[in-house]
């Protein structure tokens, strides 16, 4: 029985915990790619310096996202690409989208959003299959990172009027 006991102890310290995703700096954004539903944990995550004075994210009297942590997102298709948290978090969410190399540039946001759905948020961009994207997700300035969260893209594919 110890033996069994020491074992279990040894296996869980040596296996990995689960890892936090989503990278604290823009430098290091952790890779994703394609559609579907990311999970993100930006609880621990502090406010860097990238991206912070993008004038289309002044929103509700501030350009800042607090908490931001960083995703590279790599698109698998052309068109229109929709990122959001909303039902993902409780959180007060803002979340922006760069062309794909950190440091980002002034002036280079591509989409920014703080409040779309309640207090989460959704932006859309047009997209390039194979081309990467940066994604920063965090919080609404004085906004506490409390939870553990989710954001999913999705291609969001034009409304064609079959009279036209």
């Amino acid at each position: 029985m110890k033996h069994l006991y020491l074992a279990v102890l040894l296996s869980s310290l040596s296996a990995p915990a689960l890892a936090l995703q989503g990278s604290d700096t823009c430098a290091t954004a952790s890779a994703i790619s394609g559609q579907g539903s990311f999970g993100y944990d930006n609880t621990a995550a502090t406010t860097g310096t990238e991206g912070q004075t993008e004038a289309l994210c002044y929103q509700f009297g501030s350009s800042v996202v607090e908490n931001d942590i960083w995703f590279a997102w790599t698109s698998d298709f052309s068109g229109n690409a929709e990122i959001s948290t909303c039902g993902g978090t409780s959180d007060d969410s803002k979340i922006a989208a760069y062309p794909g190399t950190c440091p980002t540039l002034p002036g280079t946001v591509l989409a920014c959003n703080d409040d779309t759905c309640g207090l989460q948020s959704t932006i859309t961009l047009a997209v390039t299959a194979g081309t990467t994207y940066l994604i920063q997700v965090g919080n609404f300035p004085g906004a506490t990172a409390n939870s553990t969260g989710t954001f999913t893209i999705v291609e969001d594919s034009p409304v064609l009027n079959p009279s036209n």
